[in-house]
C-alpha cells in the first residue's frame, strides 16, 4: 500500500512538473510575440533606442525566441531581417546556426545573403550542425562562382562544417584556390590592390582558401597532397604545400624553408613564414632570419597615406617572436637581438 501511495505521489509531482513547464513555455511564447511586435514597430518608426532594448530582451530568451526570430526573416522587411541576423549572430547557439544557413541558402536580395554570411563569420563560430543538401550546395555554388563578396567567406563557412563530407569542400576549396593562382599569374588579369590593403583580390581568395583548408584540418591532407604530386604548376604546388603544413601535415618543414628562400612570387614566401611559425620548429630559425632581408615589398593607400610594406620581412620576424626570438625594428628593417 505505502508503495502505492509513493508511486501516485512522484506521478503527480511529475505531472506538476510538466504543467509548470508547458505554463513557463506559455508565458515565453506570449511574451515573445509581444516582443517581436514591439520590434516591428520600432524598426517601422525608426525607434533605434527601443529597437535595441526589445533586440536584448529577445537575445536573453534563447532559443525560446528561436521560433519567432524564423518566422520574423521571413517577412519582407529588410530592416528588420538584418536587426534579426544581429540577435541571431550574438546568440550563437546550434538552432541560431541553422536558421542563418537556411535564410543565407533561400534569400535572392545578395545583400541580404552577405549580411547572414557575415552573421556566420564574425565572430567566427563552430558550425557543429548537421545541414541540408540546399544549404550546402547554396555555399559551394558561392565558392564555386567567385564573387569577391561572397566566396572567400562561403568558404570560411565550409571550413568549419564539421559534420558537412570533407571531400566535397576540400575540392571545392582547392578547385577555387587553383582558380585565383592562375588569375595571379595571368598578365592580362588587373593586378590592383584592394582598398586599405597590401593584397590583391586574388591573393585574398587564394589566403581565405588556404585558411578554409587549414579549418578542415586532417581529413584534407590526402587530398591536398594527392593534388601536389600531379600539378605541374610550381607557384600552385608551393600554396598547396603552405596548405598542407597548416591543415596538420608531416614533414613541412624543409619544403616551406625551401619555398620561404627560392619562391618567385613574393606572397607565396610570405606564407611559408607564416606556416614555419605555427610550425613551431624551432629548426627553421636560421632560415627565418635570413627572411628578415627579403627585398620583396609594396606601397598602397592606407588611411593615413601611402604606406610601403615588406610582407615577407614581417612575416618572418612575427614567426620568430613565436619562436622565441627577441625582433627589433626601425621602419621596414628588422633585426635580432643577439
Amino acid at each position: 500500500m505505502r508503495n502505492d501511495k509513493t508511486k501516485l505521489l512522484i506521478t503527480k509531482f511529475l505531472i506538476g512538473c510538466f504543467l509548470v513547464v508547458v505554463l513557463i513555455c506559455s508565458l515565453y511564447a506570449a511574451e515573445g510575440g509581444d516582443l517581436m511586435d514591439e520590434l516591428v514597430s520600432a524598426i517601422d518608426s525608426h525607434n533605434h533606442v527601443k529597437a535595441k532594448e526589445v533586440s536584448e530582451k529577445l537575445k536573453n530568451m534563447g532559443d525560446a525566441a528561436m521560433p519567432l526570430l524564423k518566422k520574423g526573416l521571413a517577412l519582407e522587411n529588410k530592416p528588420l531581417q538584418s536587426r534579426i541576423l544581429k540577435i541571431l549572430n550574438q546568440t550563437k547557439t546550434a538552432n541560431s546556426t541553422k536558421i542563418i544557413l537556411d535564410f543565407a541558402a533561400r534569400e535572392k536580395d545578395k545583400y541580404m545573403v552577405r549580411a547572414a554570411i557575415e552573421a556566420l563569420r564574425y565572430p567566427e563560430r563552430d558550425i557543429d550542425v548537421e545541414v541540408d543538401e540546399k544549404v550546402l550546395n547554396f555555399l559551394l555554388e558561392k565558392v564555386c562562382e567567385g564573387e569577391l563578396i561572397f566566396a572567400p567567406e562561403a568558404a570560411r563557412i565550409l571550413g568549419k562544417m564539421k559534420k558537412a563530407n570533407p571531400k566535397i569542400r576540400v575540392e571545392a576549396c582547392i578547385g577555387a584556390l587553383k582558380k585565383e593562382v592562375l588569375r595571379q599569374s595571368d598578365p592580362n588579369t588587373s593586378h590592383k590592390l584592394l582598398p586599405n590593403s597590401y593584397g590583391t583580390e586574388a591573393q585574398y581568395k587564394i589566403v581565405q582558401y588556404i585558411n578554409t583548408l587549414a579549418d578542415i584540418g586532417t581529413p584534407a591532407i590526402p587530398f591536398i597532397s594527392s593534388t601536389i604530386n600531379t600539378t605541374n604548376d610550381s607557384n600552385y604546388r608551393e600554396y598547396l604545400t603552405v596548405s598542407l603544413s597548416l591543415a596538420g601535415g608531416k614533414n613541412t618543414r624543409k619544403p616551406l624553408e625551401k619555398i620561404l628562400m627560392e619562391a618567385k612570387n613574393g606572397y607565396t614566401r610570405s606564407l611559408a613564414a607564416v606556416a614555419l611559425g605555427k610550425l613551431g620548429d624551432r629548426e627553421a630559425i636560421p632560415t627565418l632570419k635570413k627572411a628578415l632581408e627579403d627585398p620583396f615589398s609594396l606601397t598602397y593607400q592606407s588611411s593615413l597615406g601611402m604606406k610601403e610594406v615588406f610582407p615577407v620581412r614581417q612575416d618572418a620576424a612575427a614567426s620568430l617572436l613565436k619562436l622565441g626570438i627577441k625582433i627589433r625594428r626601425q621602419g621596414n628593417k628588422f633585426t635580432v637581438e643577439e
